[in-house]
């Protein structure tokens, strides 16, 4: 009798200490190997990616495919370039290009005219740009160290979009409105004198050929030769960042805002004015063309290949994103 009453304390031993060893599914929830972070989400990609150069050609639309631009035709042509992106309605500078600086739609921002016909709009733009932080924001914030700067010919573009913070050189008179051909003057200069050791974020931005575009028409000979000295300023930028040996780390960005007809681009919706080309070029971009696009596109492409945050992206209904297809796998 003894022996039975050993025997069955020793068997409800056992199963006590099995009871005790077997997971919940608490632990199975605390367990390191098991958390979303290790085995659900994937590490974020590193393109490889120090520097971002972006050409902004103002009113280009898709018109140098009837100009002679061969910089945009060599330095794109076994790299991406689609001439079927989409711009927004109403077709205005301004909103246009705030868009792809913060990847918000015009609309969200409530931005639908340019700050240089109506000034009171230049606070919507800053409240926006609180709210949607722009692409020279958004490096400072990853690379505090970096070199951030915008180069432009047209001081009421760059006030109200660009943030007016010491960490991003800005190469403007407010008085003044550049030539294109001072314009490259002052981007080469600046680029070289960049310390390519440290990551950089380069805007140069043409108000032509869109200003002579509203004079003589789109498409005109005066246009056609605007837009030529445009692609020559972008040749010489792509060259003088080869020449300082930071190619290869570089992310290199054609854009334009919109085009026009005749010589409006703001109340006419049609394809010359809608449709407009973008471009990039970069050691882990696939050689892809006519693939569609929005503008606000253009600052998902720097934001994935930089790593930068796209958290004020949350609450949009349409946020921007890459194109399928552009980056090498």
């Amino acid at each position: 009798m003894k022996r039975l009453v050993a025997l069955l304390l020793l068997i409800t031993l056992v199963l006590s200490l099995a009871a005790c060893t077997e997971k919940t599914p608490d632990d199975e929830t605390l367990d390191s190997s098991n958390t979303a972070d290790e085995t659900n989400t994937p590490a974020a990609e590193n393109l490889g990616y120090k520097h971002v150069v972006i050409v902004g050609i103002d009113g280009m639309g898709t018109y140098h495919k009837t100009t002679d631009t061969p910089n945009i035709d060599r330095i794109f042509a076994d790299y991406a370039l689609t001439n079927v992106a989409q711009t927004y309605r109403p077709v205005a500078s301004g909103p246009c290009w705030m868009s792809l600086l913060t990847g918000a739609d015009p609309q969200v921002m409530g931005l639908t005219v340019n700050v240089s016909t109506d000034q009171r709009a230049a606070q919507k733009y800053v409240r926006a740009r609180d709210k949607y932080p722009t692409l020279f924001r958004l490096f400072h914030e990853k690379y505090p160290d970096a070199s951030v700067a915008s180069i432009t010919g047209y001081a009421d573009w760059q006030n109200p979009m660009v943030e007016d913070a010491d960490y991003i050189y800005k190469e403007m008179d407010y008085k003044e409105w550049w030539a294109t051909k001072e314009n490259t003057e002052r981007a080469l200069k600046y680029i070289e004198g960049l310390d390519t050791s440290k990551p950089s974020f380069t805007f140069v931005y043409y108000i032509e050929p869109d200003s002579t575009g509203h004079k003589k028409g789109w498409g005109s000979a005066e246009y056609n030769a605007a837009l030529k000295e445009c692609d020559e300023g972008l040749g010489a930028i792509f060259d003088a960042c080869e020449a300082k040996g930071m190619l290869d780390d570089t992310l290199f960005v054609l854009a334009t805002d919109h085009g026009g007809d005749g010589t409006k681009h703001g109340d006419t919706y049609t394809e010359p004015a809608l449709t407009i080309t973008l471009g990039f070029r970069g050691k882990t971009v696939n050689n892809v063309k006519d693939f569609p696009m929005i503008l606000r596109d253009v600052s998902a492409v720097v934001v994935d290949a930089l790593e930068l945050s796209d958290a004020s992206w949350k609450d949009l209904k349409e946020p921007p994103k890459v194109p399928e297809g552009l980056f090498k796998k």
